[in-house]
């Protein structure tokens, strides 16, 4: 995925048209300027209108004979010319030198008309199917006859603005709420900044490398395809989250937030209620990775994942406000951030009287761990838990090879559970009580 606009040579009118011609990229802003991509990174103006361009317009007699505005039109070397128009939709101009059209009717095994009105577009795919758009669904002319795909055959969205064909089958749908791709029977959606500049496509093309070029109103984008192993798959995301989403020394994995999207030089960071689940959830894809390939760096960071969820019950111990043996922590923040007990207890009691009834009501829910370096944060819950026991037999199993590594393993699972036994099955934290979602006894 990659963006352009301003800063890579285009103008600020918006763009409506993307045309792709050779192996050359061409796109049209509002104002009829044309622009063609230079190189991977820089566009450039060019004067009058690309090549083949015209080849691509409908013929100024057939618009007029219309009476109707054309959506998108395409021609066929077996059956002419098939027009995506509204007032009637769908129309056919069966020879180059005929100079009417006739309507055509599509009808399905229910006897149920389509493409009746306001058909927002037409292509023909590489398999040589024909396929129309509008607002009641998309239909797909097969060597069988045609078959239909409405919400209930999993079409995500229905205001179509051009339809663009693939390589291999598949097809591309512009729409006033982003991408919508069929591939092998299969509906994909791509919405939003990760995949487009802007929800609204106002124009798509793919290219003969198959990459999906859209235009729209804040720029041009592209959607590159782009192959890669699951080993390389896999080293990508293990980048981004050793630079961008660990969080303090012990490297727990919860979400981040971008005050500037797509800007990860300026990404905040923040503990969450299920940073222990988060990194369990990691630490027990490192060992399955390991376990699999034998890479040493999978194992280190399971090792790092076993270090920072072990802290989470040592961190609970000491200090002025001591959890019994074996209990565990939400999370842990620094304590030279601001005090996340301030303000804390009036939120909950708003929170138990407004929202939950049982919810706990006490301080502080934060205490600090006996070197003063830590906040913890208390009331755990099952969630916890379920990452916890299910990180650990993976670890022990599959990554922990020295005696002092599996007993350390065992130490702490052993004071866990101790824990909920002398409990009578409960998680209780330095209150003295059961936390809100702590209790497992079976009565």
């Amino acid at each position: 995925m990659q963006f352009f606009d301003a800063t890579s040579g285009l103008g600020q009118e918006g763009f409506d048209t993307i045309h792709v011609h050779l192996g050359t990229v061409h796109a049209r802003d509002k104002s009829l300027q044309w622009y063609h991509l230079k190189d991977d990174s820089r566009w450039e103006t060019q004067p009058g209108v690309p090549e083949a361009w015209e080849t691509t317009l409908l013929p100024a007699f057939l618009k007029e004979s219309l009476s109707a505005v054309v959506h998108q039109a395409i021609r066929r070397k077996e059956d002419g010319c098939w027009i995506a128009a509204t007032s009637h939709g769908l129309y056919v101009q069966p020879f180059p030198e005929s100079l009417s059209m006739q309507r055509m009717l599509v009808q399905d095994a229910l006897g149920r008309q389509w493409a009746t009105h306001d058909v927002l577009g037409i292509t023909q795919d590489s398999l040589g199917r024909l396929w129309f758009a509008t607002r009641a669904g998309v239909g797909c002319q097969t060597s069988t006859g045609w078959q239909f795909y409405t919400g209930e055959d999993g079409l995500p969205y229905n205001e179509f603005t051009q339809i663009s064909a693939g390589l291999r089958g598949e097809v591309w749908f512009g729409t006033t709420k982003g991408l919508v791709r069929f591939r092998n029977g299969q509906w994909g959606y791509r919405q939003g900044k990760r995949w487009v500049p802007n929800d609204i496509i106002q124009s798509v093309q793919v290219d003969h490398h198959g990459h999906v070029w859209v235009a729209t109103q804040t720029g041009i984008g592209v959607i590159r395809q782009q192959t890669m192993t699951l080993s390389e798959k896999a080293a990508h995301y293990e980048h981004e989250i050793e630079t961008y989403i660990k969080r303090t020394p012990f490297g727990y994995i919860s979400e981040v937030t971008l005050p500037e999207a797509g800007v990860k030089e300026r990404i905040q960071y923040h503990d969450s209620d299920n940073d222990g689940l988060w990194t369990s959830m990691y630490g027990a894809g490192e060992c399955f990775a390991f376990a699999a390939t034998g890479n040493q760096d999978a194992a280190r960071r399971a090792h790092q994942a076993f270090r920072a969820l072990a802290f989470l019950q040592e961190v609970t111990q000491g200090g002025s406000h001591p959890a019994p043996k074996g209990y565990v922590a939400r999370t842990i923040r620094s304590t030279t951030l601001p005090d996340p007990n301030d303000g804390r207890l009036e939120r909950d009691k708003r929170f138990a009287k407004e929202r939950d009834s049982l919810w706990k009501v006490y301080e502080p829910r934060w205490p600090v761990s006996a070197d003063g370096k830590w906040y913890w944060k208390s009331d755990t819950s099952s969630d916890e838990l379920d990452g916890h026991f299910f990180f650990y037999p993976l670890y022990y199993d599959l990554v922990a090879q020295t005696d002092d590594e599996k007993m350390a393993v065992r130490k702490v699972v052993a004071a866990l559970m101790d824990h909920l036994i002398l409990h009578d099955f409960q998680l209780v934290d330095h209150t003295g009580t059961v936390t809100r979602w702590g209790t497992y006894r079976p009565e």
